[in-house]
């Protein structure tokens, strides 16, 4: 195939068009696939957050308790990364509840990552955790006590988004393998048509060679619509 013929043109055309588009549709796919693997995702945390706030709350609505037994059996496993916490805000000398797998830690939610809010409040981000770990933070502020003296709480469950990457690192690959076999399928099936789209044009070729070298007087054979009409213009030619 030569560099400046019409089917390498017609190759790299095709080409570069696959290896710009299929990247793209990936890059869209692996985006829409890891939204869905976190909505999934926060909405397990919300399903906890709501179960904790019903547990605290079950003595009174004016005062937050420690719920005796909440969540999973990740909520008691030391850096789980699966924590809930219920902090008072703007009153350092209430308590602060927390899962054991917290420990004695307080979360720092000061530095959020792609943080998002829906129309209840309630808020969604992501926090560093330790030297290398993210969390997936589901936050909900609650006004309890009366109304003389009100006093809002901060209610949080955590997970670990290691999760979430490990399921989009998956389909981000599986995703990659189907394309560059695409790929690889769509640049064979280019080669292919190039060639076999083109061979009237070297029946062409062959024929004129015929005619300057004497063998035959006109071209032989039959040709696509798009060629037919240069048989006969070769013929007046000839006339």
């Amino acid at each position: 195939m030569k560099f400046n013929s019409l089917a390498f043109r017609l190759f790299i055309t095709s080409t570069a068009l696959a290896l710009l588009v299929l990247p793209l549709a990936a890059f869209q796919l692996i985006n829409e696939y890891r939204n869905s693997i976190e909505t999934n995702f926060d909405e397990r945390l919300k399903a906890n957050l709501s179960l904790l706030i019903e547990s605290s709350l079950q003595e009174n609505f004016e005062t937050p308790q420690k719920p005796n037994q909440f969540g999973g059996f990740a909520f008691t496993l030391p850096n789980s990364g699966w924590y809930w916490q219920i902090r008072p805000l703007y009153n350092a000398a209430l308590p602060t509840y927390s899962s054991t797998s917290l420990g004695s830690e307080i979360l720092n939610l000061k530095e959020k990552l792609r943080s998002s809010q829906e129309a209840d409040g309630t808020s969604k981000f992501y926090i560093k955790y330790g030297n290398d770990r993210q969390l997936r933070v589901i936050e909900r502020t609650i006004i309890l006590g009366t109304d003389k003296q009100p006093q809002s709480y901060a209610y949080v469950v955590t997970g670990d988004s290691s999760e979430i990457e490990v399921d989009v690192l998956d389909f981000a690959s599986m995703l990659t393998l189907t394309f560059i076999i695409l790929g690889s399928g769509l640049i064979l099936a280019t080669i292919l048509q190039v060639k076999v789209g083109l061979q009237p044009l070297r029946v062409v070729e062959r024929g004129l060679a015929a005619i300057r070298a004497g063998k035959t007087e006109r071209l032989e054979g039959q040709f696509p619509a798009e060629i037919e009409p240069l048989r006969f213009e070769i013929r007046s030619e000839e006339r």
